[in-house]
């Protein structure tokens, strides 16, 4: 019997919770070895509606930590990671790389070193045993 929708969405959520899962232990030590390579202080985003889509973030990233951002469509994730690479450069808040604020940052280089994979349906055909 080929696969149902609701058999591959149960299949995605098993997934995710391994993905995203996250040892507390090893995320101390990260954090202890040493100090975040990018952070945000302050980023907000007001849209030209006047709706608050980003509203004061703070965030630490350590070094070589893989974080994955998830929420509902519309909660600000796109929005926050454009401004992780200059795509969107805040009227408010700061991105930190190293501690030098990003828009001193020479574009080209800062987009070499932050990665971002944004997500995008992928339909193969056939099933999930093959």
């Amino acid at each position: 019997m080929p696969p149902t929708i609701d058999s591959a969405n149960a299949f995605s959520d098993e997934v995710r919770e391994h993905l995203l899962a996250v040892d507390p232990e090893e995320e101390e030590e990260a954090l202890k070895r040493s100090a975040a390579k990018l952070k945000l202080r302050g980023l907000t985003r007001v849209s030209d509606a006047g709706v608050e889509i980003l509203k004061g973030i703070d965030l630490d990233i350590p070094r070589g930590l893989i974080v994955g951002v998830i929420g509902p469509s519309g909660s600000g994730k796109s929005t926050m990671l454009r401004a992780l690479n200059r795509l969107w450069e805040p009227a408010s808040g700061t991105v930190f790389l190293d501690g030098v604020d990003i828009c001193e940052v020479d574009v080209v280089s800062l987009r070499r070193k932050v990665g971002m994979l944004f997500q995008l349906p992928a339909l193969f055909e056939g099933q999930l045993l093959n």
